[in-house]
């Protein structure tokens, strides 16, 4: 769906931002802007400003991997979890603006041929789990105490023995390219056979709902792999796709968390008991493109892995996966060796349920974890134990709970608070050491700055904009040069630069959080300022140069012929004179 950028800037015009904000959060006015307790993050003191002015947000203090800035739609996305055309429908409700955002023609839901053999396999499969080659395998879903309801909810089905799926829809006219293509038949030495031929069915689904490939289930004791999933086609991507988002995003987004289980058997299990915010990633390798798939509706997961030693390791690997992507992490207090099929068959509802009102945090999961790694009787083993739990502790962004973590964790080595508390001390300047010498990107960190300085000189004026575009006209960076280009888009067309209005054009909220934070980053500069403009356009000019002459230095190395390797020298002086004259004119 596209929605005409007229609408949208219309809408923001109308939507004072410090009142939109204001639904959601208490906004207190200090002089011409507002400011807020940050939602998404610990804030301790209002660290979020909001300026009426400009129409943007910005926190101060969300931690580097969780940055909070933007318009008025890009709060909005973040704190409801929405997508950036469901955050400007809201917007519009919320002002009482009267917009058709359903009458476009991206709204149709175009069906590919795989779309329409996947739609027919799952009509198939659900058909044939109530024939008589199905019962066995009814009976073994009636036993996981997964119902009628239950198998209707998730669509449930079964693909019969002797390629009766092949057959089915080659009769309806489907061709054998197109079948192998969706992954539900594979060509062998034997002719063309069903891919997941006597097996529980269960659809794959994308976001919107309609399904798009399957995970299947043996229920045979002689078959060693009990799951297999549709291999990517040409509308099913495992890595990028969530099993069951589709119908847990509402819950998701009401309960303010989800649960990530490790199958889609465990997902129905969670589902059937009330907890129906709950996904799995098909495996426990969640891949970063889920994550962030995830993060779209809530930033706090709970891992529900199974309880054996696979499980448990599991939980290890995706925990530090999502705390890298910004999630809170809590995992489920399972203290069996069951999956939660299990333990509601084992332990009954009530103590999954416990299980999950009651669960562990990061730190806990992770003290009890390393512990049965390590023998805690030898001194060494102990120290280094204390080492990796202090790792993770050095992550936890309340000091409260660090030392709280730090005395449980003295309890256990026996090693003093005082001692402890010095290591995580100690580890934690050399990590801001480290980050300190780190360049933030690609780049040169001084380039870096020169390219945000000409973004925000030209976010001040025209003129600006016009010295850029005759003296440089191009940034390093692809995505500060997308940024640059949209500005002088904009500034073309109307002949002004105005931050809100320019925000009001674009869909990408990434660079729109990018506009805002470069906008009100004061640290190199607070003003219009012409001659540091041409000083960072300069200093751009010069990091080209030099890039060009290493080129060209080791292009000289390579060359065995003297005429050409003279012909790169001759290059390289004239570069360096260029660069000799840009330095001396700054």
């Amino acid at each position: 769906m596209r929605i005409p950028g007229e609408v949208i800037k219309e809408i923001k015009n109308k939507a004072p931002i410090q009142d939109i904000i204001g639904n959601f959060i208490q906004v207190m006015k200090k002089g011409n802007n507002y400011v807020a307790y940050c939602p998404f993050h610990d804030d301790n003191n209002p660290s979020l400003s909001i300026s009426p002015d400009k129409q943007i947000f910005k926190c101060f203090s969300c931690p580097p991997e969780n940055k909070s800035s933007g318009d008025v739609f890009t709060f909005v996305m973040k704190y409801k979890h929405l997508s950036y055309i469901e955050a400007v429908k809201l917007v519009a409700e919320m002002i009482g603006y009267n917009y058709d955002f359903g009458d476009t023609k991206a709204n149709v839901f175009e069906e590919t041929i795989t779309h329409k053999l996947i739609r027919e396999a799952v009509n198939f499969c659900q058909y044939e789990l109530n024939s008589t080659d199905g019962i066995q395998h009814k009976e073994y879903l009636e036993k996981r105490n997964i119902d009628t309801k239950m198998i209707e909810r998730f669509q449930i089905g079964y693909n019969p023995k002797d390629d009766k799926l092949y057959s089915f829809l080659s009769k309806k006219g489907y061709k054998d390219n197109d079948i192998i293509a969706a992954n539900l038949a594979r060509l062998t030495k034997n002719g063309i056979r069903d891919v997941f031929f006597n097996r529980i069915m269960i659809p794959i689904s994308d976001i919107n709902g309609y399904p798009i490939g399957f995970t299947a289930r043996s229920i045979d004791p002689k078959v060693d792999i009990k799951y297999i999933n549709s291999t990517d086609t040409p509308i099913f991507k495992k890595s990028n796709v969530v099993f069951n988002l589709h119908r847990a995003k509402d819950k998701i987004r009401e309960k303010k968390f989800v649960i990530l289980a490790e199958g889609p058997m465990d997902v129905i299990a969670f589902d059937k008991i009330g907890f129906q915010n709950t996904v799995c990633s098909m495996g426990t390798n969640t891949t970063r493109n889920q994550l962030l798939t995830i993060k779209k509706y809530t930033n706090k997961i709970l891992l529900a892995f199974d309880g054996d030693n696979a499980g448990q390791s599991a939980i290890l690997k995706t925990g530090k996966d999502c705390l890298q992507e910004g999630f809170d992490v809590l995992v489920l207090n399972n203290d069996t060796e069951y999956d939660p099929d299990e333990i509601i068959n084992k332990f009954g509802v009530e103590r999954l349920t416990e299980m999950i009102k009651k669960p562990k945090t990061w730190i806990e999961f992770v003290i009890e974890h390393y512990k049965s790694d390590y023998d805690l009787e030898n001194y060494t083993a102990r120290r280094e134990y204390a080492f990796k739990v202090i790792e993770e502790i050095k992550k936890e962004k309340n000091d409260f709970d660090k030392q709280s973590y730090i005395k449980r964790l003295a309890e256990i080595t026996k090693f003093p608070v005082a001692q402890l508390s010095t290591g995580l001390i100690t580890k934690e300047v050399r990590s801001e050491r480290k980050q300190i010498i780190r360049p933030s990107s690609s780049l040169d960190t001084g380039i870096e700055i020169a390219q945000k300085i000409i973004l925000k000189q030209l976010l001040f004026s025209v003129k600006n904009i016009t010295i850029y575009k005759n003296e440089l006209g191009y940034l390093p960076d692809r995505q500060l040069d997308d940024i640059a280009k949209l500005i002088i888009n904009f500034s073309d067309q109307n002949k002004y630069i105005r931050l809100g209005e320019l925000l009001a054009e674009i869909e990408d909220s990434e660079l729109i959080s990018l506009i805002c934070e470069i906008e009100s980053d004061n640290t190199h500069c607070d003003s219009e300022n012409e001659q540091l403009l041409r000083d960072s356009i300069g200093k751009i000019k010069e990091y080209e140069i030099e890039e060009e002459l290493k080129k060209l230095q080791a292009r000289a190395k390579n060359y065995t012929d003297e005429k050409m390797k003279l012909k790169v020298l001759e290059e390289m002086v004239e570069l360096q004179k260029q660069l000799n004259k840009l330095i001396n004119g700054r």
